[in-house]
């Protein structure tokens, strides 16, 4: 849905690789999972956190006079326009630095869905995400929230995506519509060892269409604004253990991309010769 893919969420045979994927299938598969155990799993698993998640207004019009808008065409940059001008809700990710694997980790920035179908080939999540076009995605969540997502920039260190949907809470006595436009960025930097580290940060300005939606929101903000913190530390200790697998234990990443389904044909071929 628009909020839960703004987000728009990691592994191997060995003894090590077992137990690593058993850890992050019960954080990534358990609600109850809080947010401060993901940090000390993060931390455990080597993550820096440079910077917590903040919705400060100081810190949203630095995100707003950031964005590469002029980079956008015409109609991408009316479109961002529209949610961030009528913004709602902020957030700013935690800020996090780990290592991963370039290759891998720019493919699968540059196909969530494919991200997507291997949470569900390893048993972690249900959601579902199919690419209906070059920059266009759907996306469904199994408790009912679902949306579109269309890229409107992505060059070597930014993707900007925008969300329109609807969010199921058990809080709600009906889905909330609302309207997200995600800044993702990342840089990799060599780290102590020479082993690639990555630094990502991310903004997100989510719009309701009605003034009674927007006093609604307002409410669970401090819920919402927790599970973004939360699904950045999933998605991110996926990608540091997509990266470990791809290095020490190639043929599981080879079994996973043989099982995908709900993606382009190609897809497998292309995982499988990262």
């Amino acid at each position: 849905g628009s909020m839960r893919s703004t987000i728009l969420c990691g592994v191997g045979l060995q003894a090590r690789w077992l137990i690593a994927i058993v850890v992050t299938q019960t954080a990534l598969s358990s609600p109850g999972f809080a947010g401060s155990q993901l940090e000390e799993l993060a931390v455990r698993a080597g993550f820096k956190i440079l910077s917590q998640g903040s919705s400060t207004a100081d810190v949203q019009q630095r995100a707003k006079a950031g964005l590469p808008l002029n980079a956008m065409t015409a109609e991408n940059r009316q479109r961002a326009l529209k949610v961030i001008e009528n913004c709602n809700q902020f957030r700013r990710l935690p800020q996090l630095q780990y290592a991963a694997d370039p290759a891998i980790y720019t493919y699968l920035l540059q196909h969530p869905d494919v991200a997507v179908s291997t949470w569900r080939v390893m048993g972690i999540s249900r959601f579902e995400m199919w690419q209906t076009g070059p920059m266009e995605y759907e996306a469904q969540a199994t408790d009912g929230s679902e949306g579109l997502a269309d890229v409107l920039l992505r060059d070597d260190n930014n993707c900007i995506f925008i969300c329109d949907g609807s969010y199921n809470n058990p809080l709600l006595p009906k889905p909330l519509q609302a309207a997200a436009v995600v800044w993702f960025r990342h840089k990799f930097s060599p780290g102590p060892n020479g082993a690639p580290l990555v630094t990502q940060e991310a903004d997100v300005f989510v719009s309701f269409p009605s003034q009674g939606l927007s006093t609604v929101a307002k409410v669970l903000t401090p819920v919402t604004n927790a599970m973004m913190d939360r699904n950045v530390f999933e998605v991110s200790l996926y990608a540091s253990l997509m990266s470990r697998a791809v290095r020490n234990e190639p043929e599981w990443v080879i079994q996973v991309a043989e099982q995908m389904e709900g993606v382009l044909p190609q897809r497998t071929a292309e995982l499988v010769s990262i």
